[in-house]
């Protein structure tokens, strides 16, 4: 706006200033040749007077003789008879001049009595003025003169008039200089943030014109204000929705930049939280080189791709993820991608090329699982052109969901390990059945040994039906333990009554069970919970003791308070203990530390895991201490009485 006020002042001076050198000159022209023909048609009359005066007073007189003895150096004297013969020259020799007769000026003098002409110069820098006048005997005097015309004038003085020239010109240059920044000064010094002070300055510095246009961006300012306002409340509110995903979020441009990332995502990638506004900007392959997440990204845009409106012009092809990470590499950090395809490819050539679906995929991260989820984003609604010519949207950068599947892949493992365990511990009792009935559907048994094969169908039985509980009791803990109801539990007489009903198992093996409050009197080892879970726990817990118990060993449960209005319940073994590396597989479902043992005296393996179940459906908690070939201590801390 500066320069252009500059230049204009300044062409307004530069042309003022030819416009009035152009009046001036034709002006100035005019005037002199109104002196200069004046002036000699007054000398030719002076002079035809004197002649006619002389001839009267001198009879014998001639004209030529009388202007012979003419003083007349400034003027140019020709005397020309009625044929156009020159009779008389000043300065030339009459008999060398031409005929004067077709002359403008001696034409109209013959005619009217005088007459005038101007000629100019070859050069146009002179110009001659003649005045004619008829004499009584019908001879022609003329009288003429030259002088140097304005551009003569100028020619002669060209030094002194192109100073005076760049003189003017500089001084113009000075004045639009100064002109400009008086002008501009005021709209210099306007602050837009406060709108009276822009009418206040306006007001006094005579810019009443551009009062609506600072009103209208004053206007617009709080339009804008107003809008990014709500960008910012909604940016806010959308960095609190995603910063309280359990699921991690992506967002990616075109070029696979990191639009924004929550803390699921920093956390899943392995990415300090605090972080996060570092990363933004930044190409994804800066953040991770995981390929299971790159190899969905759909592959990256070159800069020079698009046009000035956002457009695509083409798409960089990526074959593969080597490809692209060797072309990242490549560029220092800044994945810069491959020439586009051409004019007109766009996303219907791409798709083309590679089919833009949505990827899913199972990966693990550290000691997580997690479902990497990513889509596309396209275009719509948006004011810019953003489709081809052909209706196909524009894409626009992508989306990355991590979804946290640890707990549902330990599930499904779990119930893949479940099911096959469940085959196998079927599988084995159903074969022992089924091979001794059709030995004594055979006949082939003796009579003596019918005994021992009806009692290894008895048992195989049993151990199926235990089993087959084992996994109703399993099943009613996973789905049921929400809605069972709570109530007032002895502890103590769960206990004695668990180890009475196992006092047969003991009893059998040689092994004292025994129950015993400490520190706390039988009538008030009462705790507020679910009975069937509660029976459950106890239970399984004196018979996991006696069953991996020694011949003649002892079981101990000890009923104690834990501070806090709890209670705790402890079960002592002097059994074979558990090694230290399967301390944390023990609550597994079907885990046996010694199998064969465990085959011998009939255990499914799923007491613990019921155990496990039940004490975390309660609220309450379980530890383990065990040493080898000395014995186990299972302890139980139940929760107060809320």
């Amino acid at each position: 706006m500066k320069r252009r006020f500059f230049f204009s002042i300044m062409a307004v001076a530069l042309l003022s200033l030819i416009l009035c050198l152009g009046a001036s000159y034709f002006v100035l022209l005019n005037h002199l040749d109104k002196i200069h023909g004046d002036d000699l048609a007054d000398q030719a009359s002076l002079i035809a007077s004197q002649i006619e005066y002389d001839k009267k007073e001198v009879a014998d007189a001639s004209t030529v003789k009388l202007l012979e003895g003419l003083d007349a150096k400034k003027f140019r004297v020709t005397l020309v008879d009625a044929g156009g013969k020159v009779l008389f020259d000043n300065r030339e020799d009459p008999t060398a001049m031409k005929n004067h007769k077709d002359r403008e000026e001696i034409k109209e003098a013959r005619e009217l009595g005088s007459g005038e002409s101007t000629r100019y110069s070859s050069t146009m820098t002179e110009k001659y003025v003649y005045a004619a006048k008829r004499l009584s005997n019908d001879q022609i005097l003329r009288v003429s003169t030259s002088y140097e015309t304005v551009l003569g004038l100028m020619d002669g003085m060209r030094l002194p008039f192109l100073g005076c020239f760049l003189i003017i010109a500089l001084l113009s240059l000075y004045l639009a200089y100064a002109l400009t920044r008086f002008i501009l000064k005021p709209l210099n010094n306007l602050n837009l943030d406060d709108p009276r002070s822009v009418e206040e300055v306006l007001g006094k510095g005579g810019y009443d014109e551009l009062s609506p246009l600072f009103r209208k961006i004053d206007s617009q300012k709080r339009d804008i204000a107003k809008k990014n306002h709500q960008l910012v409340r909604r940016q806010e509110e959308f960095n609190s929705i995603t910063a309280s995903m359990i699921d991690g979020l992506v967002i990616l441009d075109r070029q696979n930049r990191l639009l924004s990332v929550n803390p699921a995502a920093l956390k899943a990638l392995g990415l300090d939280e605090k972080s996060a506004g570092d990363l933004i900007g930044k190409n994804i392959m800066e953040v991770t080189r995981n390929e299971d997440i790159l190899d969905g990204l759909i592959p990256e845009l070159s800069e020079g791709s698009y046009g000035e409106d956002g457009t695509s012009k083409g798409l960089a092809e990526t074959k593969n993820l080597k490809d692209t990470a060797d072309r990242f590499d490549a560029k220092s950090g800044s994945n810069s991608g491959a020439k586009g395809a051409g004019k007109g490819s766009g996303l219907k050539d791409y798709n083309e090329r590679k089919q833009v679906r949505h990827y899913k995929k199972v990966a693990t991260f550290g000691q997580r699982t997690y479902q990497i989820d990513i889509s596309p984003i396209f275009t719509e609604g948006s004011p810019s052109s953003m489709e081809d010519d052909d209706g196909t949207k524009e894409w626009r950068g992508s989306v990355l969901f991590l979804f946290d599947i640890t707990e549902k892949a330990e599930g499904e493992l779990m119930r893949r390990e479940f099911t096959a365990n469940v085959s196998h511990e079927l599988k084995t009792p159903l074969q022992s059945i089924y091979g001794s009935a059709e030995l004594l559907n055979t006949g082939l048994v003796r009579e003596e040994d019918r005994k021992q094969f009806v009692e290894r169908i008895y048992n195989e039985s049993r151990r199926m039906i235990q089993l087959v509980q084992d996994i109703i009791d399993l099943s009613k803990l996973d789905e049921d333990s929400d809605i069972l109801q709570k109530e007032r539990v002895d502890l103590y007489e769960v206990a004695r009554m668990s180890a009475q009903g196992l006092e047969s198992k003991a009893t059998g093996r040689g092994i004292q069970v025994s129950v015993v409050c400490d520190k706390i009197p039988r009538g008030e080892a009462v705790i507020y919970s679910v009975p069937t879970l509660v029976h459950e726990i106890v239970y399984n817990l004196i018979d996991n003791a006696i069953k991996y118990n020694k011949d003649g060993g002892a079981v101990s449960v000890t009923i104690e308070p834990a501070g806090g209005g709890r209670i705790a319940l402890s079960v002592t073994d002097t059994g074979i203990g558990i090694e230290q590396k399967y301390m944390e597989r023990i609550f597994e479902r079907f885990f046996r530390v010694d199998k064969s043992h465990s085959r011998e005296i009939g255990g499914t393996g799923l007491g613990l895991s019921i155990v496990k179940h039940a004490v975390h459906a309660i609220g309450a908690d379980i530890k383990v201490f065990s040493e080898v070939g000395v014995g186990t201590v299972m302890k139980v801390t139940f929760p107060p009485e809320v």
